[in-house]
């Protein structure tokens, strides 16, 4: 008997990595709220110390994720209004069901200022819903032309590319070919968990890969330009994961001609 082709044995994990995803995906509960007696949530897995804080009988939490017997939620805001993530064991939690609020719409124009003529957020014709990465795409006008550019997405806390998204930045190395006259403004931004500080330095991170990549590709420098907004003027809702994950973004917004 023949032995498969190395494309097909590629296929036959994706596929099956695909599937466990999404499985665990759909274990991971909405919300989840603190019994018993007062429980630490800590930084790090299984860690004995680095407490954040200990979280009183009742508290509500969100979930990210999960992780053998441990959620990943994302802790009340501190004094300042200060949102963080952190682990807490899932037998000091009840799961709790939340009616979901309706999605919010993106803002009609750039946190920029650039102009927009045209802002596409809902269902797309490949049959991605709203608030879909893959159906956000903006439109905007760089001199006398149009350029058509797709948000780039992180996941939480990361800047590096998944490889989806080097997709849309091939993409778009096409447009700067075929216009030598454009000049892009790469704007990074983050969702609302975390420092003001960090978030800044994440949106820079953020920014900064991206540019690597276009440069990568041949993009000549004098043609980029970055800039971190980090949590400031954010496009989607952050009260909730399903809206605040896009906000993990980076834009590429054509600059003025000269």
């Amino acid at each position: 008997m023949t032995r498969p082709s190395l494309l097909c044995r590629a296929l036959f994990v994706t596929i099956s990595v695909t599937a466990s995803a999404r499985t665990a995906a759909a274990q991971v509960p909405p919300n989840v709220r603190v019994v018993g007696g007062p429980t630490p949530i800590v930084q790090w897995l299984n860690a004995k110390s680095d407490v954040l804080i200990t979280a009183a009988p009742g508290t509500m939490l969100e979930v990210l994720d999960k992780e053998r017997d441990w959620y990943w939620v994302i802790i009340p805001p501190d004094a300042y209004g200060v949102q963080r993530v952190g682990w807490i064991p899932s037998g000091r939690v009840e799961i709790v069901e939340r009616p979901r609020r309706p999605t919010a719409s993106p803002t009609g124009r750039g946190e920029t200022g650039a102009a927009i003529s045209s802002t596409t957020a809902t269902a797309a014709a490949t049959g991605a819903g709203p608030g879909d990465p893959s159906s956000t795409r903006v439109t905007l006008q760089s001199g006398n032309k149009e350029h058509g550019f797709e948000e780039v997405h992180f996941d939480l806390n990361r800047y590096s590319l998944k490889l989806d998204q080097v997709e849309i930045l091939d993409r778009a190395v096409t447009v700067f070919k075929e216009d030598p006259t454009l000049r892009v403004n790469i704007e990074g931004y983050t969702c609302n968990l975390g420092t003001t500080s960090y978030n800044l330095r994440l949106g820079e991170h953020r920014a900064n890969t991206v540019r690597d990549y276009l440069l990568s590709k041949g993009v000549s420098p004098d043609r980029l330009r970055t800039a971190s907004f980090g949590e400031k003027n954010p496009k989607y809702d952050n009260s909730r994961e399903e809206t605040r994950r896009l906000n993990r973004r980076v834009a590429l917004v054509p600059a003025p001609q000269p």
